[in-house]
């Protein structure tokens, strides 16, 4: 028997933890879009060059966007420390080794670093010292030359965004994680390729569901690029990697906030009750479905309110037992990839083609003086082949 739980109307209304989160989450996607487009507007043919770089650059509105992606909390400045150390996180370079690339990237963060005590001493970096800074010049050199392992040819706005992704992202994973994550995606597209996108994504993910799938690659898609890259895909998972109930509920959460404006409409939150119920055994007919949903919506949203914010979502799935359980199988369904089925041994692949009965062992005790005989034959026929 299905016992729901509602919501007592005196219970906390700030804002959480995990809203806060997603707060802060869909302001970087947002800003990961806009960057992507004065990109793109100053491109040609999916490259920039150095002049064009410069340009952007150069462009105010460009740093304010590059310089909001660092401060990822709003505070308005950018702790040095805190910004050259995102900036080392993203280089991954280690001064013991002496290759060119490495010594390139060891020479972009020397010059930022000079530039920026220039310009701030050892204050914090406001937004026009932001400006300053990056728009310098040299400094679109460094940032080719780097990308570009040491060459002067064009920049591929791909390779330009990446940078932009990686570098300015908050809380990251380790480097071993990293490149544990580098390896899967590459090992999934195959040699030659450097980005994913929905035809390929829908082949990877093992779930049939059209609007599941779609949601996902979109999500991923952080920058709405059409595809999913190398950086979308490790600050996806850097993004949702906890285990713990709020990253479930927060993945969830977004597959169904279609509109990406943070809050859910009824129908949003009943699809989430079926696709829950369904994987948590619970069986209901559509007609009961839509009475429960409905219910536990207007009982999940705050008074006066027509829609269902994240705070409202959690509170609601975690009354409601074996739900968020459900969930997480739910999501493990849909997005792990079944594990390859093991390669068989020749003897295996020939038990397969003959009758069973033959491999049975009652067969071979019944049938001894036959076996026997079969063995006398070929003794004797090998016998004479020799010979």
């Amino acid at each position: 028997k299905t016992i729901l739980k509602f919501r007592k109307k005196s219970e906390d209304q700030r804002i959480s933890e995990i809203s806060g989160k997603m707060m802060i989450q869909n302001k970087r996607n947002h800003g990961l879009v806009e960057i992507r487009e004065q990109i793109q507007e100053i491109s040609h043919q999916g490259t920039i060059n150095h002049a064009q770089l410069q340009t952007l650059l150069s462009d105010r509105n460009f740093n304010v966007i590059l310089f909001d992606l660092f401060d990822e909390k709003g505070l308005g400045i950018l702790d040095q420390p805190t910004w050259f150390g995102k900036l080392k996180y993203w280089t991954k370079a280690n001064p013991e080794e002496k290759t060119k690339e490495v010594q390139n990237k060891l020479d972009f963060i020397d010059l930022i670093e000079a530039i920026t005590y220039l310009v701030c001493k050892e204050n914090n970096v406001t937004s026009e010292h932001f400006h300053k800074i990056m728009s310098t010049k040299g400094v679109e050199k460094k940032i080719i030359r780097v990308l570009n392992n040491d060459t002067e040819s064009n920049l591929g706005v791909d390779d330009l965004m990446s940078f932009i992704m990686t570098a300015t992202r908050g809380s990251q994973l380790s480097v071993e994680s990293t490149e544990r994550l580098r390896k899967v995606f590459s090992e999934s597209l195959g040699k030659d390729k450097h980005e994913i996108s929905l035809h390929e994504f829908k082949k990877i993910v093992p779930c049939k569901d059209e609007f599941f799938v779609n949601r996902i690659f979109h999500i991923f898609d952080s920058d709405q690029s059409g595809y999913i890259t190398l950086a979308n895909f490790i600050e996806t998972v850097d993004q949702f990697s906890s285990t713990d109930d709020d990253s479930k509920i927060e993945f969830l959460f977004n597959i169904y906030d279609i509109n990406g404006d943070g809050v859910l409409e009824e129908n949003n939150f009943r699809e989430v009750i079926k696709a829950c119920m369904k994987e948590n055994g619970m069986d209901f007919d559509e007609g009961e479905l839509t009475n429960l949903a409905s219910a536990l919506f207007m009982d999940g949203v705050k008074d006066g309110n027509e829609t269902m914010t994240l705070d409202d979502f959690k509170e609601q799935l975690q009354r409601q037992d074996g739900l968020v359980e459900g969930l997480g199988i739910m999501i493990n369904k849909r997005l792990v990839p079944k594990k390859p089925p093991k390669e068989k041994t020749i003897l295996e692949k020939l038990s397969e083609r003959l009758p069973q009965r033959y491999l049975s062992k009652d067969y071979w005790v019944n049938n001894k003086s036959f076996h026997f005989f079969i063995f006398v034959v070929i003794l004797i026929n090998f016998i004479l082949f020799t010979h």
